[in-house]
Protein backbone atom coordinates (compact mmCIF):
# COMPACT_ATOMS: atom_id res chain seq x y z
CA UNK A 1 0.00 0.00 0.00
CA UNK A 2 1.42 3.33 -0.96
CA UNK A 3 -0.61 5.61 1.29
CA UNK A 4 -1.31 5.66 5.00
CA UNK A 5 -4.69 4.11 5.54
CA UNK A 6 -7.29 4.86 8.19
CA UNK A 7 -9.32 1.86 9.29
CA UNK A 8 -12.69 2.11 10.97
CA UNK A 9 -13.12 1.14 14.61
CA UNK A 10 -15.19 -1.81 13.45
CA UNK A 11 -12.19 -3.25 11.54
CA UNK A 12 -9.76 -2.49 14.36
CA UNK A 13 -12.05 -4.22 16.90
CA UNK A 14 -12.42 -7.24 14.61
CA UNK A 15 -8.64 -7.80 14.50
CA UNK A 16 -8.22 -7.43 18.28
CA UNK A 17 -9.51 -10.93 19.07
CA UNK A 18 -9.06 -14.24 17.25
CA UNK A 19 -12.05 -15.71 15.41
CA UNK A 20 -12.95 -19.28 14.51
CA UNK A 21 -11.87 -19.92 10.90
CA UNK A 22 -15.30 -21.14 9.75
CA UNK A 23 -16.90 -17.68 10.03
CA UNK A 24 -14.78 -16.50 7.09
CA UNK A 25 -16.22 -19.13 4.72
CA UNK A 26 -19.73 -19.47 3.28
CA UNK A 27 -21.85 -22.27 4.77
CA UNK A 28 -24.36 -24.61 3.20
CA UNK A 29 -27.57 -24.88 5.23
CA UNK A 30 -30.12 -27.69 4.92
CA UNK A 31 -33.79 -26.98 5.61
CA UNK A 32 -34.99 -29.77 7.94
CA UNK A 33 -38.59 -29.65 6.72
CA UNK A 34 -38.10 -29.66 2.95
CA UNK A 35 -34.57 -31.03 2.63
CA UNK A 36 -33.60 -28.12 0.35
CA UNK A 37 -30.17 -26.55 0.69
CA UNK A 38 -28.99 -22.98 0.36
CA UNK A 39 -25.86 -20.98 1.09
CA UNK A 40 -25.33 -18.59 3.97
CA UNK A 41 -22.74 -15.88 3.32
CA UNK A 42 -19.70 -15.63 5.62
CA UNK A 43 -19.93 -13.36 8.66
CA UNK A 44 -17.28 -11.08 7.14
CA UNK A 45 -17.48 -10.40 3.39
CA UNK A 46 -14.37 -10.78 1.25
CA UNK A 47 -13.98 -7.00 1.13
CA UNK A 48 -14.07 -6.77 4.94
CA UNK A 49 -11.71 -9.75 5.20
CA UNK A 50 -9.27 -7.90 2.93
CA UNK A 51 -9.53 -4.81 5.15
CA UNK A 52 -8.89 -6.97 8.22
CA UNK A 53 -5.87 -8.56 6.54
CA UNK A 54 -4.42 -5.13 5.63
CA UNK A 55 -5.02 -3.82 9.15
CA UNK A 56 -3.26 -6.87 10.62
CA UNK A 57 -0.26 -6.36 8.35
CA UNK A 58 -0.04 -2.65 9.23
CA UNK A 59 -0.30 -3.39 12.96
CA UNK A 60 2.36 -6.11 12.73
CA UNK A 61 0.08 -9.12 13.37
CA UNK A 62 -0.08 -12.30 11.37
CA UNK A 63 -3.52 -12.42 9.63
CA UNK A 64 -3.76 -16.17 10.21
CA UNK A 65 -3.37 -15.64 13.98
CA UNK A 66 -6.85 -14.07 14.13
CA UNK A 67 -8.40 -16.89 12.10
CA UNK A 68 -8.24 -15.46 8.56
CA UNK A 69 -7.68 -18.13 5.91
CA UNK A 70 -4.24 -18.13 4.24
CA UNK A 71 -3.90 -16.46 0.86
CA UNK A 72 -4.01 -18.85 -2.10
CA UNK A 73 -0.77 -19.45 -3.95
CA UNK A 74 -0.16 -17.11 -6.84
CA UNK A 75 -0.39 -18.83 -10.18
CA UNK A 76 2.15 -18.06 -12.89
CA UNK A 77 0.98 -15.86 -15.71
CA UNK A 78 -0.38 -17.78 -18.64
CA UNK A 79 1.54 -17.23 -21.83
CA UNK A 80 -0.56 -17.34 -24.95
CA UNK A 81 0.92 -17.24 -28.45
CA UNK A 82 -0.17 -14.37 -30.68
CA UNK A 83 -3.20 -15.11 -32.81
CA UNK A 84 -1.74 -14.28 -36.25
CA UNK A 85 -3.56 -15.01 -39.49
CA UNK A 86 -4.65 -18.58 -40.12
CA UNK A 87 -2.34 -19.06 -43.11
CA UNK A 88 0.62 -17.97 -40.95
CA UNK A 89 -0.37 -20.28 -38.06
CA UNK A 90 -0.81 -23.26 -40.37
CA UNK A 91 2.35 -22.62 -42.44
CA UNK A 92 4.74 -24.97 -40.54
CA UNK A 93 2.23 -27.83 -40.58
CA UNK A 94 1.55 -27.28 -44.28
CA UNK A 95 5.29 -27.12 -45.09
CA UNK A 96 5.91 -30.41 -43.24
CA UNK A 97 3.08 -32.05 -45.18
CA UNK A 98 4.51 -30.79 -48.50
CA UNK A 99 8.04 -31.96 -47.60
CA UNK A 100 6.71 -35.40 -46.74
CA UNK A 101 4.87 -35.59 -50.07
CA UNK A 102 7.95 -34.45 -52.02
CA UNK A 103 10.15 -37.07 -50.36
CA UNK A 104 8.49 -39.96 -52.25
CA UNK A 105 7.61 -38.04 -55.39
CA UNK A 106 9.91 -39.88 -57.85
CA UNK A 107 8.46 -43.27 -56.93
CA UNK A 108 4.91 -41.89 -57.00
CA UNK A 109 5.46 -40.42 -60.49
CA UNK A 110 6.85 -43.73 -61.74
CA UNK A 111 3.86 -45.65 -60.34
CA UNK A 112 1.44 -43.11 -61.77
CA UNK A 113 2.99 -43.40 -65.24
CA UNK A 114 2.75 -47.20 -65.16
CA UNK A 115 -0.88 -47.08 -64.07
CA UNK A 116 -1.70 -44.41 -66.65
CA UNK A 117 -0.06 -46.35 -69.50
CA UNK A 118 -1.89 -49.53 -68.48
CA UNK A 119 -5.19 -47.64 -68.37
CA UNK A 120 -4.51 -46.17 -71.81
CA UNK A 121 -3.72 -49.57 -73.34
CA UNK A 122 -6.78 -51.15 -71.75
CA UNK A 123 -8.96 -48.37 -73.17
CA UNK A 124 -7.32 -48.74 -76.60
CA UNK A 125 -7.84 -52.51 -76.64
CA UNK A 126 -11.52 -52.15 -75.70
CA UNK A 127 -11.98 -49.56 -78.44
CA UNK A 128 -10.31 -51.76 -81.07
CA UNK A 129 -12.39 -54.79 -80.09
CA UNK A 130 -15.54 -52.75 -80.50
CA UNK A 131 -14.36 -51.72 -83.97
CA UNK A 132 -13.67 -55.38 -84.81
CA UNK A 133 -9.92 -55.05 -85.41
CA UNK A 134 -7.99 -58.28 -84.74
CA UNK A 135 -4.89 -58.05 -82.56
CA UNK A 136 -1.76 -60.17 -82.16
CA UNK A 137 0.22 -60.88 -79.01
CA UNK A 138 3.12 -58.85 -77.67
CA UNK A 139 6.54 -59.89 -78.94
CA UNK A 140 8.57 -57.85 -76.48
CA UNK A 141 11.13 -59.38 -74.13
CA UNK A 142 8.95 -58.77 -71.08
CA UNK A 143 6.61 -61.68 -71.86
CA UNK A 144 3.64 -59.71 -70.64
CA UNK A 145 1.24 -61.37 -73.05
CA UNK A 146 -0.40 -58.07 -73.94
CA UNK A 147 -2.27 -57.93 -77.24
CA UNK A 148 -0.76 -55.68 -79.91
CA UNK A 149 -1.69 -54.37 -83.33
Amino acid sequence: MTTLRKFSLRVLKSIATPHPPEIFKPKIVINQLTGNTHWHPPKYSLRRQADMRKACILSGKDPESIGLPPLPEKKPLRTKPPKLAKHVRMAPERKAKIDLALKNMLERIKEWKEVRINLYFDFLLRFLRVEGIRLGTCVCACTCGRETL
